[in-house]
C-alpha cells in the first residue's frame, strides 16, 4: 500500500471510529505532508484532544496554505477554542487544564502553565 492509499485508509478508519488502528497506520506513514498533519488533527479531534488537534491543523495549513479543507478545519477549531463550550470542557478536564482552571496559575509567569494547558483563562 503506498502512502496515499494509507492516508485514504486512515481517513476511513477515523470516520468509522477505529482510532487506534488509524493512529498505527498514520504513524507508519513517513511522508510529512499537509494531509498527514490534517488527518492527525482530525484523529485528535475525534479524541477531543483540542490543543493537539490545533497544532496539527496549524501545521497542515502551513504546509498547504491554499488547501481550503485544512484552512476550514483550522478556522473552525480556532473559533471553537474561543467558545464558552470549549472553556467549560477545558475546566472539566483532568490534569494541567484543571490546575489552571482552579486558579493555580502562579506558574504562568514562568511559562509552565502555557506548556501544561495552553495558557490560563
Amino acid at each position: 500500500m503506498d502512502e496515499n492509499e494509507s492516508l485514504n485508509r486512515v481517513e476511513e478508519l477515523i470516520e468509522s471510529g477505529e482510532l487506534e488502528e488509524a493512529q498505527k497506520l498514520l504513524d507508519a506513514v513517513r511522508e510529512k505532508s499537509g494531509r498527514k498533519y490534517y488527518l492527525q488533527g482530525k484523529l485528535f479531534m475525534a479524541k477531543n484532544w483540542y490543543a493537539e488537534a490545533y497544532k496539527q491543523y496549524k501545521r497542515a495549513v502551513k504546509e498547504e496554505p491554499e488547501n481550503e479543507q485544512y484552512r476550514a478545519a483550522f478556522d473552525d477549531l480556532e473559533n471553537f477554542r474561543k467558545s464558552e463550550e470549549y472553556k467549560q470542557q477545558k475546566k472539566g478536564q483532568m490534569g494541567g487544564a484543571e490546575v489552571c482552571a482552579l486558579g493555580f496559575c502562579e506558574c504562568c509567569g514562568s511559562g509552565l502553565c502555557q506548556a501544561i494547558c495552553d495558557g490560563c483563562g
